[in-house]
């Protein structure tokens, strides 16, 4: 790497540095606004509610990872131009797209340690702040009792209707269909255990098995069910989009496919996750010609254009994606459309540059 670049490319992540610091300060002071109402519920207070807005703050900017790039290199990239940098290179006969090259080694930099953070640190910091949180505010029987799911086993429907601590399921009704898709069976059990291996065991099982003209009903105190989904699946299934790593959303989208269940909304949050790099990287491309047209003008300018045609970028990415998932739209285009029209955009602008 030569020593232009070098010196580029370290402007740039310290750009990226300090407006990741604004940003998330920023996102974070609206997030602790919201929890104002919740604040003095339970034994939720004051402390608390600043320990979960840190806990959750790396999973909030993964989302912005994108305009950090934006609003860091035009910050950077106008700094050098104030300094008359930028004048110099290109009078050492540096092109433009010579310092896009730096700058997305920059990006590249920034959008490896967002992936690593949403593998390794995000998830389990966003869970332990929604457990937290939802333990001080309610009370902690009644937390474990509050979410339940559908979910389908071949020709099965099982319902559960709460998850309870220690892998065990309570309200669960398992509905047995033939190949007609009639229901032929119902079983009902006050609790089931998940077991390692993935089997269940059902306690206080009702079951009615429907026949041509009548309905037999019989009852056990336990029953073993065959389930694919197990202890790591289950953990999967309950918790929030936010909650789960990279490695943990493909997992789970690929059971959902297997199973024939809606998994889109998981697989477009995998898929803006994978979209983090070209997104990242049309940013801070659109920032060379937009700090190259305004570089006599002042800093205070160039930034508050950057935000505004970030915040144009961030309303397209939110917009995009809900009308892909209410479309029906594949969330692999739905979660990289955005990007690659400002990549389009960015490449046009910088061509002109020259």
């Amino acid at each position: 790497m030569k020593t232009y670049q070098r010196y580029t490319v370290v402007r740039i992540l310290r750009g990226f540095a300090l407006m990741l610091f604004v940003l998330a300060t920023l996102f974070g002071s609206l997030a602790l606004l919201e929890e104002l109402s919740e604040i003095g519920e339970g034994d939720y207070g004051w402390i608390d509610a600043l320990v979960y807005v840190a806990l959750t703050t790396p999973n909030r900017t993964l989302d912005i990872v994108p305009l950090v790039g934006l609003l860091g290199c035009i910050l950077s990239l106008g700094a050098m131009a104030n300094a008359n940098e930028l004048v110099a290179l290109r009078a050492l006969g540096v092109s433009p797209r010579r310092i896009a090259y730096a700058t997305l080694i920059a990006a590249s930099v920034l959008v490896g340690g967002a992936l690593l953070v949403a593998e390794f640190v995000a998830p389990g910091l966003q869970k332990s702040a929604v457990t937290r949180r939802s333990f001080l505010i309610h009370d902690p029987e009644a937390i474990a009792l509050e979410q339940g799911f559908w979910f389908r086993e071949g020709s099965s429907f099982i319902q559960v209707g709460r998850v309870l601590r220690g892998r065990r399921l309570g309200d669960v009704t398992i509905y047995d269909r033939d190949a007609e898709g009639r229901l032929v069976a119902r079983t009902h059990a006050s609790e089931a255990q998940v077991l390692e291996s993935g089997r269940w065991v059902l306690s206080d099982v009702e079951r009615d098995v429907i026949g041509q003209a009548e309905v037999t009903a019989t009852t056990v105190e336990t029953l073993e069910w065959e389930s694919t989904l197990g202890p790591s699946l289950l953990e999967l299934t309950v918790l929030s989009q936010e909650s789960l790593s990279l490695s943990d959303l493909f997992l789970y989208v690929e059971s959902m496919r297997a199973r024939g269940q809606p998994y889109d909304r998981y697989a477009l949050r995998l898929w803006r996750y994978l979209a983090l790099a070209p997104a990242t990287c049309a940013m801070v491309l659109l920032a060379i010609p937009f700090v190259f047209a305004l570089r006599r003008s002042s800093s205070g300018l160039r930034t508050t254009l950057g935000c505004l045609v970030g915040a144009l970028a961030y309303a397209l990415d939110r917009i995009g994606s809900n009308v892909g998932l209410l479309g029906g739209l594949d969330p692999m285009w739905t979660a990289l459309f955005p990007g690659l029209l400002i990549l389009a955009i960015a490449l046009v602008l910088l061509r002109r540059l020259g």
